[in-house]
């Protein structure tokens, strides 16, 4: 995979951002499947790639949305938030140990709980990262700690931390399925690396958690290591509990 930063020499926040990368600064894009390019456009950190037929993809992280009221309303009913807080009505620490575009990690943090993110790529890692910063500007106040960093070697790291919820929402192979994921999930799959132990990964989780460790999967995808306490499905997806308390 190439990584690039598009700009110009006194595009600022370019160069600081190729330097931070450790990737090269180009004034011409690249454009192929097995490569990602970074740009500023309208103060905006966008990534682009294309797809197998040449269709140019752009994603940018935007989470001004969750600022409002009513998002965090409807997220009380959401899957997710009943798979973290079970019983629970108060305040969790939460481990999002595979943060990805961070929708998720931005669902647990504006419902209240503090939530720390890591995420291993350091391209989607800035991607998120200045999402946050300009949700931030907007007025959100309950924001994630973000950490470039892949997960069992932070925790391993970190064998101190402890945290009441892992959330696992790993990226596996395809599953050969035709219809296309949104283009932000396309990107992801062509650019991102896949997990390439999930009972490492679970059983690390597990030793971290004081109450549970949640996972996504696909609504019929096989567990990610050993049989999980309790499932909660919905139509697409679903999230297997590991109780360790």
């Amino acid at each position: 995979m190439i990584v690039t930063v598009e700009g110009d020499v006194s595009d600022q926040q370019a160069h600081e951002l190729a330097e931070r990368l450790g990737v090269e600064l180009i004034a011409e894009p690249i454009c192929s499947s097995d490569s990602v390019r970074l740009r500023y456009r309208d103060g905006v950190l966008q990534a682009i790639t294309v797809d197998q037929s040449g269709a140019e993809m752009t994603v940018s992280a935007d989470y001004v949305e969750y600022a409002s009221v009513q998002r965090r309303r409807q997220a009380q009913g959401e899957l997710l938030i009943k798979a973290v807080q079970g019983r629970h009505r108060g305040t969790l620490t939460i481990l999002d140990a595979t943060m990805g575009m961070a929708a998720d990690t931005m669902l647990m943090a504006t419902m209240g709980h503090k939530v720390v993110a890591l995420e291993k790529s350091g391209w989607l890692f800035e991607l998120v990262n200045d999402g946050l910063q300009r949700a931030a500007s907007s007025g959100l106040t309950d924001l994630p700690e973000l950490v470039c960093a892949e997960a069992v070697a932070w925790l391993n790291q970190h064998s101190d931390r402890r945290f009441d919820v892992v959330y696992l929402d790993p990226m596996f192979a395809e599953t050969g399925k035709r219809a296309l994921p949104k283009k932000n999930m396309q990107l992801l799959r062509q650019m991102a690396e896949l997990e390439s132990s999930g009972e490492e990964l679970l059983a690390v989780a597990k030793s971290r958690a004081r109450l549970r460790v949640v996972v996504k999967r696909p609504i019929k995808g096989g567990w990610l290591a050993g049989s999980p306490n309790y499932s909660i499905k919905g139509q697409r997806v679903r999230f297997d509990i590991y109780s360790v308390s």
